[in-house]
């Protein structure tokens, strides 16, 4: 089982994907229970992640399958951007 754009958990569609990891680890407990051979494997794969390990730990992996690549090793560099706005007021909606 493929988790792609893992780092969406923190936005909109994070409760979903919460939902549909939690019961892939629980089909995956189900078959280890009945004595499957085969147990489900997930993979789980985003660009940036700022809580790897929380997330890996969460997902019930073993730290020694975790694999968190340092910024040094990207391709092309990832820059960071802060921009802010001044407003005194908000407008109602």
């Amino acid at each position: 089982f493929i988790v792609d754009e893992l780092h969406f958990l923190g936005g909109d569609s994070g409760p979903t994907l919460e939902v549909i990891l939690s019961r892939m680890r629980y089909v995956s407990s189900q078959k280890q229970q009945r004595g499957k051979s085969s147990s489900l494997r997930i993979l789980g794969l985003s660009a940036s992640l700022a809580n790897a390990r929380e997330v890996g730990e969460w997902m019930g992996v073993p730290t020694k399958s975790q694999f968190n690549f340092s910024p040094k090793v990207r391709p092309t560099p990832l820059e960071i951007f802060f921009q802010s706005f001044d407003q005194s007021s908000f407008s109602a909606r």
